[in-house]
């Protein structure tokens, strides 16, 4: 997402919008934590599927993609894909936390 696609919007919105994408982005580690230590596949799939939502949401799509694959491999019971792509969930995520 491109702060170009905000311009039309009053600076308070675009303010607060940047904000909660910051603090979105500054919570990762506790979302992957929820991911990686579920109790069950079908909470690591519910803690994947909030995230794809909201790395969509605020502007991580690269985030939401490697997620939802995470999701879909987790669901489809391929247990070798979902490890490599949890790996590559792992990844993008140090990407973005500071």
């Amino acid at each position: 997402m491109q702060v170009a696609d905000f311009d039309h919007l009053p600076d308070a919105v675009r303010e607060e919008f940047f904000e909660l994408r910051a603090r979105f982005r500054a919570g990762i580690l506790k979302r992957w934590q929820e991911i990686e230590f579920s109790a069950s596949p079908e909470e690591r799939a519910q803690a994947l599927h909030r995230l794809v939502g909201a790395a969509s949401s605020y502007g991580f799509p690269r985030l939401g993609e490697v997620a939802r694959k995470a999701e879909v491999s987790l669901k489809t019971d391929a247990l070798t894909e979902s490890t490599e792509t949890l790996q590559n969930l792992k990844a993008v995520i140090d990407e973005l936390v500071p």
